[in-house]
């Protein structure tokens, strides 16, 4: 049994430290449907995308839907955009793109999921 669970732990750290590489981003949801919700049936949003990135690599972790990935400089202007289809899951950024943006990822829903990335 002690095996068994200093087996679980040794195997957790061994993951954990695999992610510790690479920086998750963690997105805000911004609301772009103005209808309001009916009554008794709320707007519930999907569920957020977990992104790593390593440099100018993005990896989306596990399934999601298609997205548009814009990154917005900081004075909001358009620096990038690219379609990222749903089985796509590693996105490589160009390397001329360095600084502080916004990363929205648009599916054409009711939310744009919203981060912040340093290139």
């Amino acid at each position: 049994m002690k095996k068994t669970i200093l087996s679980i732990i040794m195997l957790l750290f061994a993951g954990m430290t695999n992610f510790a590489l690479a920086d998750c981003l963690h997105f805000g949801l911004i609301d772009v449907d103005d209808t309001p919700a009916v009554p008794g049936h709320n707007k519930s949003p999907l569920m957020l995308p977990t992104v790593d990135q390593d440099g100018h690599v993005l990896t989306f972790i596990g399934s999601h839907a298609d997205y548009t990935l814009t990154l917005l400089d900081e004075n909001g202007d358009e620096a990038y955009v690219v379609s990222v289809p749903s089985d796509t899951s590693v996105v490589v950024l160009p390397a001329t793109l360095t600084g502080t943006y916004e990363v929205q990822l648009d599916f054409g829903g009711s939310y744009i999921f919203v981060s912040e990335i340093e290139l």
